[in-house]
């Protein structure tokens, strides 16, 4: 397709941009729904939005794969603080799957970027 190699005023591929918009238009609805989510505590939609959520993550991450440089803010954080986010992040998943961690050594610092 000819399409696929015309450029947008920023030089990077016109598909690209269309996720990078597309992925940044969807979120705010994703972020409604799931604030609405919180306050009737609605577990099963909860959970499907947080799917949704990464999915469209996922999509912003390609999208970008060409210049990852610009979409990456690397700091310094405690380990304990990560594993601890992430566990609440999926604790209904962990509870209902019956999956219980041990956690330890986690006093040591790492580098990551957020997302």
């Amino acid at each position: 397709m000819c399409g696929n190699n015309f450029k947008n005023h920023n030089g990077r591929n016109s598909e690209n941009y269309y996720v990078e918009s597309f992925v940044h238009e969807i979120k705010t609805p994703i972020s409604a729904i799931s604030l609405a989510c919180d306050n009737k505590e609605d577990k099963l939609i909860k959970k499907q939005i947080k799917k949704i959520d990464n999915i469209v993550e996922q999509m912003l991450f390609y999208a970008r794969s060409d210049s990852v440089e610009k979409d990456y803010f690397v700091k310094k954080v405690l380990l304990e603080d990560v594993v601890h986010t992430a566990i609440m992040n999926y604790m209904d998943s962990l509870i209902q799957k019956k999956i219980s961690l041990d956690v330890y050594n986690l006093e040591n610092y790492v580098y990551i970027d957020e997302k």
